[in-house]
């Protein structure tokens, strides 16, 4: 009889402990995430009060986060994904070595191979999270704490910058030179020449945040209008928080690409899914043709950083493409406002349909992954127009919440791959 209830009590107290153990490992993609998206905050931090941050620092966070992503994810990752994966990473590295061998500066970049690893990885953390409820709560968590640290920076800003330097952070870690040290301790974007566009009586500057650059949050409030309006629509409850910090967010930032994918996003909502899933299908091939046709028709126009000269100079740039960059043989440099000018000169025109196949192969019934993956498409598609889209800073959320969404009952990923036992669907 003690024998019994022992062997009964180890067992209760071994499912309770169970049951904590699955109470703390639900947080774990949610604080990987977090990381993601703000441990460049934290390392400015460091860099400004207690130690100098070289380059070889963020390449090693960033590294060692994917790894920790794609470790935590992996079991999510059977021998399809493993597989798949492992032919993308392979793919990638043989244009990396062709490139290398065709290259007069001895030097190997396979930052490729990182930037699609990121939405990879993410995606499959989402997978790993059961409950649309939390992520509601870490999106907001997200916005709320990116709010606060936009208001601290515009009405404290002299204290903001005394912990973080921002612009020395960047000179550390080697992404500007010292000769581009010309707004003061914030980033060289964080004024436009022409001033403001959104609101100009709230001055010059252009909020960063966490983000450290105004570009990134004004993506992130596109990534939280996204969220909010997919999930608005299908649960039939307004997430006017989110809603409202996406616009503030936005409006501080001086983001006016914001602007236009709020009310592309508000539109989509109103047509069927499989239209928003056929415009996302056509977008990046539409958006290259556009380019290529805007060059041609304006060989001498002037390039600026207005909207119209970074896609006048996207144009030119895929217009300046011979055989082997069409193929990914070599790559063009200087494409940091040219997105389709990055990947494609890195993944070769066949690796970027591949690739964009994979992304809209994505199978499930559920319309609210549908439309946000349509979302997602299009965001991509226009991104890319004008630079690139790829930073973890953003990404990791965009595509996590992807993940998050893919794993709604009665939803699986891509056709061969699900969640569970038994068979998928």
């Amino acid at each position: 009889m003690i024998n019994y209830i022992a062997r009964h009590q180890f067992g209760a107290n071994h499912i309770r402990t169970a049951e904590r153990t699955d109470a703390r490992a639900i947080w774990i993609p949610y604080v990987l995430v977090f990381i993601a998206i703000s441990f460049n905050f934290f390392l400015c931090f460091v860099n400004t009060n207690i130690a100098i941050i070289s380059p070889a620092h963020v390449i090693g966070a960033e590294v060692v986060i994917i790894l920790m992503t794609l470790l935590v994810s992996y079991r999510s990752i059977g021998l399809y994904e493993a597989a798949a994966v492992s032919a993308v990473v392979f793919y990638l590295m043989a244009l990396t070595f062709v490139r290398y061998a065709m290259s007069s500066t001895g030097e190997i970049d396979i930052k490729i191979i990182r930037d699609i690893l990121i939405p990879i990885a993410f995606f499959l953390l989402g997978t790993r999270v059961s409950s649309l409820e939390s992520a509601d709560k870490f999106v907001g968590f997200c916005a709320i704490v990116v709010s606060i640290f936009c208001v601290v920076e515009y009405f404290f800003f002299d204290t903001f910058i005394r912990y973080f330097d921002i612009i020395n952070y960047y000179i550390s870690r080697g992404t500007l030179d010292e000769s581009e040290y010309w707004t003061g301790k914030l980033y060289i974007n964080s004024v436009r020449p022409e001033g403001r566009s959104l609101f100009p009586f709230l001055g010059d500057t252009r909020v960063s945040s966490i983000f450290l650059e105004p570009i990134s949050p004004g993506n992130f409030a596109v990534i939280l209008f996204f969220w909010a309006i997919v999930r608005s629509k299908f649960e039939r409850i307004l997430y006017f928080g989110i809603f409202l910090m996406a616009i503030f967010i936005t409006i501080m930032a001086d983001n006016r690409s914001g602007v236009y994918f709020g009310v592309l996003a508000v539109a989509l909502s109103l047509v069927p899914i499989s239209y928003q899933r056929l415009a996302a299908i056509v977008a990046p091939f539409a958006a290259i043709v556009v380019l290529l046709g805007f060059g041609f028709a304006n060989p001498t126009g002037d390039i600026d950083n207005s909207f119209s000269g970074r896609f006048l100079f996207s144009g030119l740039f895929l217009m300046s493409f011979d055989i082997s960059n069409w193929l990914g043989f070599r790559e063009a440099i200087d494409a940091y406002d040219s997105g389709y000018g990055y990947l494609i000169s890195r993944t070769g025109i066949l690796g970027f349909v591949a690739l964009w196949y994979l992304l809209m192969s994505l199978k499930g019934e559920n319309p609210q992954f549908q439309m946000y993956r349509a979302l997602c498409g299009l965001y991509m598609a226009a991104a890319m127009c004008v630079g690139q889209p790829f930073s973890i800073k953003t990404a990791s959320l965009l595509w996590f919440l992807l993940g998050v969404l893919s794993t709604m009952r009665g939803q699986f990923r891509f056709a061969r791959i699900y969640t569970g036992s038994g068979s998928p669907g």
